[in-house]
């Protein structure tokens, strides 16, 4: 089966994957709409973006920070214990900025009307706003909100609220984005790059199910995921070995980070389940669970370890927002899964089967494991 990669493509938001925009002229009611969905939704870790059309400070003149802005500095950050802030000339593209915000689970944006952004109409008193819509200067409006109880001047196909239905606005705000993270296709990944030196055998085509390890894996993760695939470097998996449709590395040498980043570069819109080759414990109670408290709007969803409660990277969901995150660390020179998990934003699930990714790195291991499934399996 051929190998290839699919054409990568750029992030289509402007400063995150899970973003509305509530747009409408001055005094429409915005900011104190998004307030009061914010204050609805404590459960979740929101983000705020308001779009000023005019100039404005963030800084008091003669504090420090602003003295050093004023004599030229183009960019002044401050940071405490538990705040930071950023000054500077805006003239980056909005993308850049996303990298604040990704920790997020999602972001409400006030302002960018003539964004592609996904948006909600807030209808002023005078419905000076109308003009726009009828000349269909607006586009992926998601609903209208003003403060009749209907608006005859609107399309009936797009939903219409009142402003002080809160409750509504915010079902439907929250539906509406639960359904879009709900849409990324779920795909598995398992990883077999690695150069099993300590094992001296590749530990891909190692036997506990009376077929190499990366085939079991493919036949537990098929039952959950729209399709598998094995992250493998060119030319270790041959033969009849080939059913099984192969991802190459083009992250050379960057372990199984690279292994994972060369996927998502592959699909750049899906989530990948992502479980390592020498996991001969890992079954389908893990696997299960693991989906069914899945967090679409976190990095990753993965598993505690048992011994020291740090995160278990290589049995995980990784959404596709984790892609920037990953990248964002490589380029530091962190290549370890472990430690971005670490430094993120993910849900951990703690294991039901505290043996079930115990991971085999010699050959005594393999023979001691190979012998317990085996006796296990004769006593079911």
């Amino acid at each position: 089966m051929r190998h290839y990669h699919k054409k990568d493509s750029v992030p289509q938001f402007m400063f995150h994957p899970h973003e509305i925009a509530f747009c409408g002229f001055s005094n429409s009611g915005k900011t104190t709409l998004i307030l009061k969905l914010i204050q609805g939704l404590p459960e979740f870790k929101i983000g705020y973006v308001k779009h000023d059309v005019h100039q404005f400070a963030m800084d008091t003149p003669g504090k420090d920070t602003f003295v050093v802005k004023e004599s030229g500095a183009e960019r002044v950050f401050i940071n405490s214990k538990d705040s930071f802030a950023c000054l500077g000339k805006s003239q980056d593209h909005p993308i850049d900025y996303s990298h604040q915000l990704l920790d997020l689970d999602f972001v409400f944006v006030e302002g960018y009307k003539n964004s592609m952004m996904p948006k909600i109409i807030i209808i002023d008193d005078k419905k000076e706003i109308l003009v726009g819509i009828k000349d269909e200067s607006f586009s992926n409006i998601m609903a209208y909100i003003g403060k009749e109880q209907q608006c005859e001047e609107l399309p009936e196909d797009v939903p219409y609220f009142q402003i002080d239905d809160v409750d509504q606005i915010k079902s439907f705000v929250l539906d509406k984005i639960l359904k879009k993270a709900k849409e990324a296709p779920l795909h598995g990944l398992i990883l077999v790059g690695g150069k099993s030196k300590r094992m001296d055998k590749d530990k891909a085509m190692l036997s506990y199910y009376g077929k190499p390890q990366f085939e079991h894996c493919a036949d537990l993760l098929s039952q959950y995921v729209e399709k598998v695939y094995v992250s493998s470097r060119e030319g270790q998996i041959e033969g009849d070995a080939q059913n099984i449709e192969q991802i190459h590395d083009i992250f050379v040498n960057q372990g199984p980070m690279g292994g994972v980043l060369s996927s998502m570069a592959y699909d750049p819109k899906a989530a990948w389940l992502v479980v390592a080759c020498d996991l001969p414990f890992l079954d389908e109670e893990c696997i299960t669970n693991l989906i069914n408290q899945r967090n679409h709007l976190k990095f990753a969803t993965c598993y505690s370890s048992s011994t020291d409660f740090l995160p278990e990277p290589l049995c995980a969901i990784y959404e596709p927002k984790t892609r920037m995150r990953l990248m964002q660390f490589m380029s530091y020179g962190i290549r370890c899964p472990r430690e971005v998990f670490i430094h993120s934003d993910v849900q951990y699930l703690s294991l039901v089967n505290k043996n079930a990714l115990n991971n085999i790195n010699h050959f005594h291991e393999y023979q001691k494991a190979a012998q317990e499934l085996d006796q296990k399996r004769q006593h079911v």
